[in-house]
């Protein structure tokens, strides 16, 4: 049992995610890649919607308390939104990019770093949810078999 805990526990951490989870299930402690993938998926799926909701709510009880902090926000939001918007033709494309910003499996992208950006571009909260675990689940898929096919090639090299 320490060894899902673990997992999970390495899943819902903000850098490694399903990137980090899925490798240290499979290649240390041995799980089979649906066993690895289950609990990656629900570690990472785990904070990300308490994670957004206290953002968006932190935020707008700071922007209502403090003036700097809401000029600072609405130059941050309104900037990033006036200068990526016209990429995404007025919404249109956000919740696309943001799946493949959740999905692809690379450094600094994941679902903290979506859940962000989401917050950054104004997608309301469900609708960002709903797009950053089908993310989750597409990343931990694209994990599961890489690691899996790396398994079988370094079987058949030595």
């Amino acid at each position: 049992m320490k060894q899902e805990i673990i997992t999970f526990l390495t899943a819902a951490a903000p850098i490694l995610e399903v990137r980090g989870a899925i490798p240290l299930a499979m290649g240390v402690f041995q799980f089979s890649p649906l066993k690895a993938y289950t609990i990656s998926v629900l570690g990472n799926i785990f904070l990300i919607m308490p994670f957004l909701f206290v953002l968006q709510r932190f935020s707008e009880y700071l922007m209502h308390k403090w003036y700097h902090y809401n000029r600072l926000m609405t130059w941050v939001l309104e900037r990033a939104q006036r200068k990526h918007m016209d990429h995404f033709h007025e919404k249109k494309w956000v919740e696309v990019a943001l799946f493949l910003f959740v999905a692809v499996p690379l450094p600094m992208t994941g679902a903290w770093s979506g859940a962000v950006a989401a917050y950054i571009l104004g997608v309301p909260f469900w609708r960002a949810i709903g797009v950053i675990f089908a993310g989750i689940l597409a990343a931990g898929g694209i994990v599961t078999a890489l690691v899996s096919l790396g398994f079988m090639a370094t079987k058949s090299i030595f």
